[in-house]
């Protein structure tokens, strides 16, 4: 992805960037990580989910013991071993 962000840096001087079909969003993370204004769109759900958490959210602003609070009960919830078969509903 640096490459990427090298090329947008010397044939550009945009501010913005469009991630078309954007899916795990790593063109994106990258053109964000550089300053750009990034809108990053795809039709897959898992991809709306990764542009929530990597593109639209402002890291300075995070409440790091909200973040922490909400870690620790997720990892404290019951679970199974991957190998094991899944449990029925």
């Amino acid at each position: 992805m640096p490459v990427l962000g090298d090329i947008a840096d010397l044939k550009s001087d945009a501010c913005t960037a469009l991630d078309l079909f954007t899916g795990t969003t790593r063109v994106a993370q990258e053109f964000k990580r550089r300053g750009a204004t990034v809108t990053a769109v795809d039709t897959a759900r898992y991809s709306e989910v990764f542009s929530q958490c990597h593109i639209a959210t402002d890291a300075s602003v995070v409440d790091k013991d909200d973040l922490r609070e909400a870690i620790e009960f997720l990892n404290a919830l019951p679970g199974y071993a991957a190998t094991s078969p899944r449990r029925s509903a």
